[in-house]
């Protein structure tokens, strides 16, 4: 594999990464210059994209928290209410 090559390989692995799919593009007139300033942009893409699904867990997990504890409140409330209703 030329170094050319391995650049679009490279290119094609990063937006895979940043996106969920491969950018499908004719690199064929970019300079290797290009090249790399087009890997570049992927692996920032790549980056700011790991940090919102990073975020996006936290934001899942925190729900998940708070339901969790929505129903325990619930449940102890409505004991306590069938208790009180019991006596």
């Amino acid at each position: 594999m030329t170094s050319r090559e391995n650049l679009i390989a490279m290119i094609s692995d990063a937006s895979k990464e940043a996106q969920g799919f491969r950018v499908r593009q004719d690199f064929s007139d970019y300079t290797d210059s290009e090249l790399r300033a087009e890997l570049a942009e992927w692996h920032r893409w790549a980056e700011v994209m790991a940090d919102v699904y990073e975020a996006e867990a936290q934001q899942q997990a925190w729900q998940a928290a708070e339901a969790a504890e929505l129903a325990a409140v619930s449940q102890s409330y409505y004991c306590d209410l069938a208790d009180a209703l019991e006596a």
